[in-house]
């Protein structure tokens, strides 16, 4: 039963293994800032899927009405130096319990870079407003850091390697998130899907990753399914209908918001048919075999990945 597994998950025992990784060139303010007041989201972020030129954008949505309320500039890094790092390229974006977002890169982060550039596969701290951001750390051994969530049960980072059915988990060790551990591999995904959304959960079950896998076959419908967060079997949720609207192997990019009880997922658009933008549907972790979905909103948008509220 989905419920029982679900607990099962959060009882797995760590088994980690620690890569080696980049850290900041010097020491950088501290990652954990105080945290603004109240209501920590009553918007939520989402990252525009990279198509190798333009850059990506963070893009604001109210909570309750799903309209767009703010596009940030391109995202940036200044370094010790006064140089400005494009970051055109963004895998992740997450709300962490002390109230500030983080997001990660891929491979390049800007075409100018080679391939073995700090900035590549890095974490930063972001202001969403703003797209500057604050350098963390890095890790080449275990690649792009992709759907990225932040568990606050134990302050670890979680994300997907790269869309692919394997986590990367990323901790403190008194250096900015330096250790990555992993990657796990998540089993029991059905024979030719991939996990392309991840999000984290909360519920009377309790605090778990929720992914979305899909296929290149727009006649396969997406799956979502209870994802370990140190690897291990998947737990089968449920079909997403309409299932066009999830399927050709796009990012089934996901967010959850608790104040509202939704999750929220990207339509993929891969088949030039289904309109950009957000589609959602009440959360239970009692769902059928076939949850049907509704636009939600951002219209026009495709996003990599959306930040979740569990506050």
């Amino acid at each position: 039963m989905p419920s029982l597994l679900a607990l099962a998950a959060f009882t797995v025992s760590l088994s980690l293994n620690s890569c080696k990784k980049e850290t900041a060139e010097m020491a950088v303010q501290s990652i954990e800032d105080a945290a603004p007041a109240a209501n920590r989201a009553p918007v939520s972020y989402g990252v525009t899927l990279y198509d190798g030129v333009n850059p990506c954008r963070i893009v604001e949505m109210d909570n309750a009405t799903g309209n767009v309320t703010n596009v940030s500039p391109p995202a940036f890094y200044i370094d010790n130096f006064g140089n400005v790092i494009a970051l055109d390229n963004l895998k992740g974006i997450c709300l962490t319990s002390w109230g500030q977002y983080f997001l990660t890169t891929g491979n390049p982060a800007n075409p100018t870079l080679g391939p073995t550039n700090m900035y590549n596969d890095a974490l930063f701290k972001v202001d969403p407003q703003t797209g500057q951001c604050s350098y963390a750390s890095t890790d080449w051994l275990l690649g792009t850091v992709s759907d990225l969530e932040f568990n606050p049960q134990n302050d670890r980072f979680y994300g997907l390697r790269n869309n692919s059915n394997a986590i990367i988990e990323i901790e403190d060790n008194a250096n900015n998130y330096g250790n990555y551990n992993g990657p796990f591999p998540i089993t029991g995904i059905a024979n030719g899907y991939t996990l392309s959304g991840l999000t984290l959960v909360r519920d009377q079950v309790g605090m778990y990753l929720v992914g979305c896998a899909n296929t290149p076959i727009d006649a396969d419908p997406a799956k979502l399914y209870i994802i370990p967060f140190n690897g291990g079997a998947a737990t089968y949720l449920t079909d997403l209908d309409p299932h066009a609207d999830f399927s050709s192997g796009g990012h089934c990019g996901l967010g959850f918001d608790l104040e509202h009880k939704n999750l929220k997922i990207n339509r993929t658009n891969n088949n030039g048919f289904v309109p950009l933008g957000v589609s959602d549907f009440p959360w239970t972790p009692f769902l059928g075999p076939v949850t049907m979905t509704a636009n939600w909103g951002a219209l026009g948008f495709d996003f990599e990945d959306m930040s979740s509220s569990v506050y």
